[in-house]
């Protein structure tokens, strides 16, 4: 039978508590085995569930942790970034279980938020889907105060994700490698712009223009077209979070921190390794990705929808 304490926080009603196990159905019987299991074991998680397909009563005064799964479990990570490329790897972080503080600045924050089109809540619905289950804090670093903030959160974190222009953070004087002097442990990760041996290394610049440089504009040789997808805002991300990922795993061998360096340029330059592989070929694989073959094509059909 099941105890009252579990009974209780899975919201059955006080004339239900002698109810027999075997009349509950299965996603009760399930909900109260994993109720058990985290008060007997303090640092066992359950899953984000889909809520909403649960009973009511069984709903009521349950509370489901956040996700604690992955390699980032129990890590923190501060993240100083806008727009897309940052966010977007912390996010990452935050879903394998990593505790995420976004540091934004003093009034609009990562503006992103304020950008068209509007959700429910006033909010860009991108900015909402990349800044979910991160807490957030306001500090200015141009303020000796909003400086001093920093440096002690960055003592007592793993990891430091920054999207700013290189030597920005330096001009501040909180630069990364002055912050893992303070923390030998902490892991920095800068997501720039263009590659930092280039002409166009402090350059400022946007998805497109990173493309564009890296050349996946004109994967077929013919005039340049806009791009469909933020693919190096999205690449960039993902190549910082695994970078983070593989030096978290090398920390639990050594005990040292280091420096993730990550640019959008390069980024979606290594999403092109097929195509600069072929560049110079007469016949290229990738031709045939781009309708050189009749079996790897879109066809319109009769009823006016099409066929892949």
């Amino acid at each position: 039978q099941c105890s009252k304490s579990l009974l209780a926080a899975a919201g059955f009603a006080l004339e239900k508590q002698d109810r027999p196990i075997g009349q509950l159905s299965f996603g009760q019987r399930a909900r109260l085995g994993l109720l058990s299991m985290r008060l007997l074991q303090p640092n066992f998680y359950l899953l984000d569930e889909p809520m909403g397909q649960l009973e009511p009563r069984l709903r009521a005064g349950v509370r489901v942790e956040r996700r604690r799964v992955g390699r980032a479990v129990g890590h923190r990570v501060l993240e100083l970034g806008q727009l897309i490329a940052g966010p977007f790897a912390s996010a990452m972080l935050a879903g394998f279980g990593a505790e995420v503080i976004k540091i934004e600045p003093p009034g609009a924050g990562d503006y992103l938020r304020l950008l068209p089109p509007h959700g429910p809540d006033g909010m860009n619905p991108i900015f909402t889907t990349l800044n979910r289950g991160k807490r957030s804090i306001v500090l200015d670093l141009n303020d000796e105060e909003g400086r001093r903030i920093l440096r002690a959160l960055a003592k007592r974190a793993d990891v430091l994700v920054e999207s700013f222009r290189p030597g920005v953070l330096d001009r501040f004087g909180v630069g990364l490698e002055s912050l893992r002097r303070d923390n030998p442990r902490l892991i920095t990760c800068s997501v720039a712009g263009y590659a930092t041996d280039g002409a166009l290394a402090t350059a400022p610049g946007h998805d497109l223009t990173y493309q564009a440089v890296a050349g996946a504009l004109s994967l077929d040789g013919g005039p340049p077209v806009l791009p469909a997808l933020p693919l190096a805002d999205i690449a960039g991300g993902l190549f910082a979070a695994l970078g983070i990922v593989a030096a978290l795993t090398a920390r639990n061998v050594n005990g040292e921190g280091r420096h993730v360096p990550v640019t959008l340029e390069e980024s979606i330059g290594a999403l092109l390794l097929m195509e600069r592989a072929e560049m110079h070929m007469p016949f290229r694989f990738g031709n045939m990705l781009r309708g050189g073959r009749a079996g790897y094509q879109i066809y319109r059909c009769s009823d006016g929808r099409y066929l892949a």
